[in-house]
């Protein structure tokens, strides 16, 4: 790590000598590091702080590969208007801000104020408005100059930042490289998108910020106010857009004090994670993080739709030093994240590696089995359209020995309409009788998916006809002449306590987290040790093995599924695949997920672990 970062120590001192706009706010944090820094490690490592961050937060701020982008809750600590508060400066019409059609939409009101008061008197009205406060920076922006992130964005005018990064940085001051145009992005990184991440890297101790909306600190740019400044702004400077753009799609980014209101950031996030998922295979998402504030119970959901990862600051009770909670429970979650950083906690409580490591595991079982359809696709198509019977009855047979487990409840060769044509089961299995009752699985979830996937998966948990077991079904769609579905290649297959579920199991995972695999209706895949038992089934075709028809019971999995709350939250909570959650148990206590989704299936994989956070008292 190449960057200076204010240790724990020099920064306690340096919040003692810095001119301030929220004395109380800098007292409540003082008193907190003091606490912290006296804090055993040990007990300090099994309770990290008042905040959970996510270790890929806490990694990607140590690495310089974090971007902040922060909105005006950061300045109102300084006493400048929020921006609702400025158009009301300007004499917008109460009536127009009461209107349902207007209601949070600040660039028409914007726009509306502008006609009140005309385009250039709203410009000398804001830009006064700002400066007239003529106050220091707040602690907060002090603790985000310490932190000394190599890149920031911002939607605000003022320049608090940058004063305060001056102080804070007094000897690299200069090292402050401010971008609001194309102009900017030109002169200091080039128009090469190749070359920009090298230029910010040979930056050295230096930081660029980006104001998206432009900065009273240039008395001859214009602020970007009005949706029609809006509409005009982004496309006269794609280039500066493409720079926020690459930033977001290749950094992890925290958002602090923004309110999510941006149209053209909005659909940046979204770019994003499209690209991300579609990309073959899909690849990790960036990690899009949100410090909210009075979280209500849909909150994380909420942002979570939006691809974002809502994070609830530190709990504050007000008090004489502690007037404003926000800014005090901002200004202590930004020091954890110091502390955080400084202890590689990251290192201790990431679980992304453990989640590839258990991921890769179950994908190369299934893509072994699915590989095994694979070496049969073209005889299957020829026997499908020669309608021979004997060699269909050869090709099945020979798939459940060469699959073995993942074909316990038989193999089957269905054609376009899902009708069963041949299938062969193990021994204990009546394949006549089965095939006599099956018939169709023209109805089936995964017959249905396999017309449209047309590519080899693994199916979502579904009910045995047979024996009213949990079974999945290994599938191989047939294509004739490239794309038209002309039939279907699959096994069906039931889970018990040996096997492929208890080799899952056995995986080792880390001290404290427990693993989850469900499809993606919500159902577990492999049920928890000692959760059910697995057992032969209510059988349906009389003389067959009890033996060969153990598995899980579909109704008992299904009820083990709603009771976990893990899968609760994980249904609840659309969190992008590959990026990770955070969720509040208690005031003192949270649980923490990474989750993904298998290449050849629609099961998720998750690793949780639960973690308990200082308390007030503490």
């Amino acid at each position: 790590m190449y960057r200076d970062r204010w240790p724990y120590a020099r920064l306690i001192t340096g919040l003692g000598t810095w001119q301030v706009s929220d004395p109380s706010t800098r007292e409540h944090v003082v008193s907190y590091l003091e606490n912290q820094k006296n804090a055993s490690r040990d007990e300090w490592r099994r309770r990290p702080g008042a905040m959970f961050w996510p270790p890929r937060v806490v990694s990607a701020a140590r690495n310089d590969s974090l971007t902040l982008f922060f909105g005006s809750g950061i300045s109102l600590g300084a006493g400048i208007p929020d921006w609702m508060g400025l158009l009301r400066q300007v004499g917008l019409d109460a009536d127009v801000e009461r209107d349902p059609s207007a209601s949070g939409d600040l660039l028409t009101l914007a726009e509306l104020a502008a006609h009140i008061v005309g385009a250039d008197p709203l410009q000398a009205t804001i830009r006064e408005a700002i400066k007239r406060e003529k106050r220091p920076p707040t602690t907060a922006h002090y603790l985000l100059a310490a932190l000394h992130l190599p890149l920031l964005i911002t939607t605000n005018y003022d320049c608090l930042f940058e004063d305060a990064f001056k102080i804070v940085h007094e000897k690299d001051a200069s090292r402050l490289a401010v971008i609001t145009q194309d102009l900017d992005v030109k002169s200091l990184l080039g128009d090469d998108i190749a070359s920009w991440d090298k230029t910010i890297k040979d930056h050295g101790q230096g930081c660029f910020l980006i104001k998206l909306h432009g900065s009273v600190g240039r008395a001859g740019e214009h602020l970007i106010l009005t949706r029609s400044d809006y509409r005009r702004h982004y496309r006269s400077n794609p280039l500066m857009l493409n720079l926020v753009r690459h930033l977001l799609e290749s950094r992890h980014t925290l958002f602090s004090g923004f309110s999510h209101r941006d149209p053209e950031v909005a659909r940046i996030i979204e770019d994003v994670i499209f690209g991300a998922e579609n990309k073959n295979p899909p690849v990790m998402i960036p990690g899009f993080y949100s410090l909210q504030f009075d979280m209500l119970q849909k909150t994380p959901e909420i942002f979570a739709a939006r691809g974002i990862v809502a994070l609830q600051p530190p709990l504050v009770l007000p008090t004489a030093s502690a007037s404003d909670i926000r800014a005090c429970s901002l200004a202590q979650g930004l020091t954890d994240l110091f502390d955080n950083s400084e202890q590689k906690m990251d290192e201790v409580l990431s679980l992304d590696r453990d989640l590839q490591q258990v991921s890769r595991s179950i994908e190369t079982e299934l893509q072994d089995a699915l590989n095994r359809f694979d070496a049969v696709a073209e005889t299957a198509k020829i026997i499908l359209t020669k309608h021979d019977d004997a060699a269909a009855k050869t090709l099945t047979s020979d798939l459940v020995v060469y699959l073995d487990e993942f074909a316990n409840q038989g193999v089957y060769l269905a054609d376009r309409h899902g009708v069963i044509l041949s299938s062969s089961c193990p021994a204990g299995l009546d394949s006549a009788a089965r095939q006599a009752v099956l018939m169709t699985v023209e109805e089936r979830p995964y017959f249905r998916l396999a017309q449209s996937n047309r590519k080899a998966f693994v199916s979502d948990v579904f009910e045995s006809s047979f024996n009213g077991n949990a079974t999945l079904a290994a599938c191989l769609p047939l294509l004739d002449g490239g794309m038209i579905f002309c039939g279907l290649l699959f096994s069906a297959f039931q889970l018990n306590d040996a096997g492929f579920a208890a080799r899952i199991r056995s995986l080792q995972i880390p001290l404290g987290a427990s693993l989850l695999v469900t499809d993606a209706n919500g159902v577990l895949v492999i049920p928890p040790a000692k959760e059910l038992a697995s057992y032969a089934g209510v059988l349906k075709i009389s003389g067959e093995s009890p033996v060969a028809n153990v598995g899980y019971s579909y109704w008992e999995l299904i009820q083990a599924s709603r009771r976990d709350k893990r899968i609760d939250r994980l249904m609840q909570n659309v969190v992008p695949l590959s990026q990770d959650d955070v969720y509040s148990l208690s005031h003192d206590a949270v649980a923490y997920s990474v989750v993904t989704e298998l290449e050849h299936a629609r099961w998720k994989v998750a690793l949780t672990r639960f973690l308990r956070i200082r308390s007030l008292k503490n």
